[in-house]
């Protein structure tokens, strides 16, 4: 575990101070924009609360879904920055995202509902992911 402590990076367009945004947060109940710095490594983190989790999963399901998955989910009681920047002290302190694999300057991809999306994070940032709707990379010759 590395000395330095976690600090969550924002997306450039939101502003953790801004009561407004944070009103926003809360009442989706979900924030999937952040990434984790520690030291020289990061990690891909979202924040949900059960409600929402719930919602998710229900729509997951609908959709004809076996599971409902997030990169780095943690489910935490209100989604603000108060509580996101408690929980991922917290985790920090008991070694939790040393079982991650930090993704600066790797492509991540996200395949939740379906959707495969890609970016590389030290250009775009995780709220830029783009959608790759061509399914030609996909499909199998025979």
């Amino acid at each position: 575990m590395s000395d330095e402590l976690p600090v969550i990076i924002y997306p450039d367009d939101f502003d953790p101070k801004w009561d407004a945004e944070i009103e926003e947060i809360r009442m989706k109940g979900y924030f999937s924009h952040a990434r984790v710095a520690i030291g020289d490594e990061e990690y891909v983190v979202c924040f949900s609360d059960i409600t929402r989790l719930q919602q998710d999963f229900k729509f997951a399901v609908a959709k004809g879904e076996l599971v409902y998955t997030a990169v780095g989910l943690i489910i935490i009681e209100e989604v603000t920055p108060e509580m996101m920047e408690r929980a991922v002290l917290y985790l920090w302190e008991r070694g939790y995202f040393d079982h991650f694999v930090s993704v600066k300057g790797k492509v991540i991809y996200n395949f939740s509902y379906g959707m495969v999306g890609y970016a590389n994070i030290n250009q775009l940032g995780c709220n830029q992911m783009q959608n790759e709707n061509d399914q030609s990379d996909l499909d199998r010759s025979e």
